[in-house]
């Protein structure tokens, strides 16, 4: 069991509504939340996803919840240090979804968001029509995914099931599991075990493990009182031993395993 204490002792209301503003902007953030979902739906490439939405290589870095975040440094030389979001939000939420359906050359059938926070990804697959299982010990998480529902206002074709703890997820045929944004947030002592049930799992269904966060944002160290996991190259490596699967794509805070 999960000590849900120590989640709530960070994951409040205030975390998501003022630490982390870019949350509540009312489209996918490209290099983590529409990554996902566009690796969800087949895409193993994160600068094939740049392509489809008529970036060029690394052009996402501009968007401003992005910049100089450890960006490589002829960008950081080129980019001024606040940039607006103006190719993010030229596209609607709609929109983002539509052109990654139109590639698609996979569909989950269940997915799992681990550490999910306001449900954003759930309720994008809820209205492909998709099962989702949001995943987050914070205890605000009900009513947020209800305040974030509204904001969104997208069609709710598929009843999103909230879990605050593993033992409470209903694990046959998940064949999609994400972690987007949320790995370098989830104590070790509570990952460890969740990655083996991930796998045993995955393996099951010949699933996709997914995990996306800012893509230049890497190595992430515990720094803060949210980030409580250290992710590095020896972090990913854990977990692709772990997923005894087949890397479809890896750089920096993307991993994909098909397994």
């Amino acid at each position: 069991m999960i000590d849900q204490d120590k989640y709530d002792d960070i994951y409040c209301r205030a975390y998501y509504y003022q630490h982390r503003g870019t949350t509540v902007l009312p489209v996918m953030k490209f290099q983590d939340q529409l990554a996902s979902l566009a690796y969800s739906f087949g895409m193993s490439s994160y600068w094939d996803i740049e392509k489809l939405f008529g970036l060029k290589q690394w052009d996402s870095m501009r968007f401003r919840h992005n910049a100089n975040k450890g960006m490589p440094e002829h960008l950081d030389r080129e980019f001024p240090k606040q940039v607006k979001d103006s190719i993010l939000l030229d596209i609607t939420l709609p929109e983002q979804i539509k052109r990654i359906l139109s590639v698609a050359t996979r569909r989950p059938k269940k997915v799992l968001d681990v550490g999910g926070g306001m449900g954003d990804l759930c309720i994008c697959f809820s209205a492909i029509g998709i099962d989702s299982i949001l995943l987050e010990p914070a205890s605000c998480t009900d009513e947020l995914l209800i305040e974030r529902k509204a904001m969104l206002a997208l069609p709710e074709l598929m009843p999103i099931e909230i879990a605050h703890d593993p033992t409470e997820v209903s694990w046959q045929g998940i064949d999609t599991a994400i972690f987007c944004a949320s790995i370098e947030h989830i104590y070790q002592e509570d990952f460890i075990p969740l990655l083996d049930r991930i796998r045993d799992t995955l393996q099951a269904t010949n699933g996709r493990l997914i995990i996306a966060g800012t893509l230049n944002y890497f190595p992430i160290q515990t720094t803060g009182r949210d980030h409580v996991a250290q992710i590095d190259d020896t972090s990913m490596d854990r977990v692709e031993r772990t997923m005894e699967g087949t890397t479809a794509f890896r750089h920096g805070s993307h991993l994909v395993i098909d397994c």
